[in-house]
């Protein structure tokens, strides 16, 4: 009996201890696996990155076959050597770098960027993290360096952090998030459009477009295509601060992400609205709208390496012509010898930039002017590595400028001419003016304007906002009161016009005046034409039965005619024959005979029969007593887009024909659907206009996540395209691809 107690109590004891080593093999099982799996991870590391370990306090004790490539050394090399071999002299005894050593030695992981010096004081840049490696303690006992190699992503981004820079110095810049609102802009950008940063950021891009244009279907897809990722560029109407007009040259550039997918848009813009007063009789100006700029790129030295197709047509070459020539190809040859020309690329290679306009010489040895501005680009060390050139064809307005020149000196002449600042500073006039007011020069240099206003107008807000809005370079242009030295009353007819500097902003005003004291009553004509002063328009004129008196270039052009071929002949020589006797027409010419304005879009006939469609303004001109003496046109030739409209039109009806087309709005009610659709679905118009696509869509299939996320994407501007099971009339199941 005793001994079978014996024999139990020590069986239960085994089998207890079989347990406990069955438990510790099966934890050594498990261990075993994990180590095996850290080493593969390891051994993965090793194979992809440079890895490096470090004692506590810097000395390398072993580098991997990827870091020793990377610095250029040899293990032996390195091989107890301190980390700062790979530092530069001067960080190497930086508070900077002993403090990185100590936040390792307190065990404190460190990840960044870094520069580092290789063999033969080669420079490298890597992303690495310095590790350091506990004990059972939880102490530091070793770093271990794990790194990667960017040295030719940060030159990269240098060549392209350069080049935005470039563009920031001679461009307005301004971003958006995809849905319009503003994030940042530029000082060009703020100075261009009045506009301080904070009080544009986080509103909507519609804060400079017109209130028309902003509820407009044109400039919806304006931000669908951008949201589409097309990239947009051209001449635009802008808004700045308080109204101010503004035209732009400017391109909107959708960013995309690693995905490929847009994340915001940049646009860089330039203000033409100087150019878009002065060139109303340059096709040459406006057949370049939407055009980009002319870009060129030179080593240090001057060498020609790229240049784009812009450049090389407003050059006459071709790239094979330049590549690898010097920048004098294109320079006279006495410049190319000069000290100036010289210096101008010492300061190049100094990394300075310059800008201005540049007489250059083409192919043959054509005359160019370019507005130009050359930028260096600067490497990792801020040494310059090459000059990107932007530039513009500016011929054309150097020519009208000379022309401009010559009419401006007439103008000092015949007219009374002052300058101020933009503060209202008197800083010059000529002989006209001081006669008129009655003031020799010395008596008013120095004034401010104020000094020929009566006491009211001084102090009014009106003359306050006068001169802010020319501050801004707002341009005025009527006719004025004024006081003379005497005290005495003088009316003029004048503009003030704010002259911009580079970036454009105002430095100074200038007054052209008439005395129309004596003539004011009769200068209800000039009225009539100096509000019409500025558009770039064909205009031409009529006496109030038709006869025609005058046309401009841009008319006669539309038309295909000579003044001489026209003068003294009636506007039916414009419509069609069926037209001219027609009740409709003798009601137009009754109508502006009688001071009724009219415009819309017209058909024309020009020489030859050509038949042309403009978009056109007949405008009454009235004596002082109201009644009209004439009729002023001014009309924009739209037949290129009558015919693209016809097209885009005829296309659709197409379309309209083969396939089933349906239309809904953005929260899915449905507006109209053709004959197809209605015999697809079997339902007639009525039953469905207004109703929601899920009429079309399974009971179960109507409130589900995707059909939600469906519309959602929709409402993103995001295409849709697939096959698709509909429910059309009484149940019947219909599949559609659409």
């Amino acid at each position: 009996m005793f001994s079978n107690k014996l024999t139990k109590i020590a069986e239960d004891k085994l089998g207890s201890e079989r347990i406990k080593v069955l438990g510790l093999e099966s934890q050594i099982t498990e261990l075993t696996a994990t180590l095996v799996e850290k080493r593969a991870a390891l051994a993965a590391l090793d194979k992809s990155q440079a890895v490096i370990e470090f004692s506590m306090d810097g000395t390398i004790l072993t580098a991997n076959d990827n870091f020793l490539q990377a610095v250029g050394y040899r293990l032996e090399e390195v091989q107890g050597q301190h980390h700062r071999i790979f530092m530069d002299a001067e960080e190497a005894k930086s508070p900077e770098y002993a403090h990185f050593w100590q936040q390792l030695n307190r065990g404190e992981f460190v990840a960044a960027e870094f520069k580092r010096i290789g063999k033969g004081q080669k420079e490298i840049w890597i992303q690495a993290s310095y590790n350091p490696i506990f004990d059972e303690g939880g102490h530091p006992v070793k770093v271990v360096k794990f790194a990667t190699d960017i040295t030719q992503q940060k030159i990269q981004n240098a060549d392209f952090e350069g080049q935005i820079d470039a563009i920031g110095k001679s461009q307005a810049v301004i971003e958006f998030t995809m849905d319009g609102l503003i994030q940042a802009a530029n000082d060009n950008f703020l100075n261009t459009l009045g506009y301080s940063l904070d009080e544009i950021k986080g509103k909507h891009h519609s804060l400079f477009v017109e209130p028309e244009y902003q509820k407009s279907e044109e400039y919806r897809q304006f931000w669908q295509a951008l949201n589409r990722g097309e990239y947009s560029s051209g001449e635009y109407k802008r808004l700045g601060k308080g109204g101010k007009e503004v035209w732009i040259q400017a391109s909107y550039n959708p960013i995309m992400d690693l995905n490929g997918k847009p994340m915001k848009v940049v646009k860089y813009a330039s203000d033409i609205t100087l150019q878009k007063v002065q060139s109303a009789n340059f096709s040459g100006q406006i057949e370049a709208i939407g055009k980009s700029q002319a870009v060129i790129e030179f080593t240090m030295d001057g060498m020609i390496q790229s240049a784009n197709d812009n450049f090389l047509n407003t050059l006459g070459y071709s790239i094979e012509e330049i590549k690898g020539q010097h920048h004098s190809l294109f320079v006279d040859p006495e410049y190319k010898k000069s000290n100036e020309y010289r210096q101008f690329w010492q300061a190049l290679n100094r990394g300075e930039f310059s800008s201005g306009e540049y007489k250059r010489l083409g192919k043959g040895g054509k005359e160019i002017w370019i507005q130009a501005s050359y930028n260096p680009i600067f490497d990792l060390n801020g040494k310059p590595m090459k000059v990107v050139k932007y530039a513009s064809d500016i011929t054309a307005q150097k020519v009208q400028s000379a022309d401009f020149q010559g009419q401006i000196s007439a103008i000092g002449k015949s007219q009374a001419v002052i300058e101020f600042t933009p503060d209202g500073i008197i800083l010059d006039a000529n002989e006209n003016f001081l006669t008129a007011l009655g003031y020799s020069l010395a008596e008013i240099k120095g004034q401010h304007h104020s000094l020929f206003v009566d006491a009211k107008s001084k102090s009014s807000p009106e003359y306050s906002r006068f001169w802010q809005d020319l501050k801004k370079g707002i341009y005025s242009a009527g006719e004025f009161k004024r006081i003379t030295k005497k005290g005495e009353e003088i009316w003029i007819q004048a503009s003030y016009n704010p002259i911009l500097d580079l970036n454009g902003k105002p430095f100074k005003v200038v007054k052209y005046a008439t005395d129309i004291t004596q003539k004011k009553l009769q200068s209800s004509d000039f009225k009539g034409q100096i509000e019409a002063i500025g558009k770039s328009q064909a205009v031409i004129e009529f006496d109030i039965n038709g006869i025609i008196q005058s046309a401009n270039d841009n008319f006669l052009n539309a038309l295909g005619y000579s003044m001489d071929e026209i003068k003294g002949q009636h506007h039916r020589l414009f419509v069609e024959g069926s037209y001219q006797n027609s009740p409709e027409y003798k009601a137009f010419w009754k109508n502006l005979a009688n001071g009724k304005f009219d415009a819309g879009e017209y058909k024309r006939i020009a020489k030859g029969g050509r038949e042309i469609w403009i978009q056109a303004s007949y405008n009454p001109i009235l004596d002082l007593n109201g009644k009209p003496i004439k009729v002023v046109k001014y009309a924009t030739e739209i037949t290129a887009q009558k015919i693209m409209t016809a097209d885009y039109q005829g296309q659709i009806e197409a379309i309209g024909k083969s396939q089933a087309v349906i239309e809904f709005n953005m929260d899915g009610t449905i507006i109209n659907a053709n004959e197809n659709f209605l015999s697809t679905v079997g339902y007639s118009m009525s039953e469905i206009k207004g109703q929601h696509h899920r009429l079309f869509m399974a009971d179960d299939e109507r409130n589900s996540p995707e059909y939600k996320r469906f519309w959602e994407k929709l409402n993103l501007g995001e295409f849709e395209s697939a096959e698709y099971k509909r429910i059309g009339k009484g149940g019947k199941e219909v599949w559609i691809q659409a």
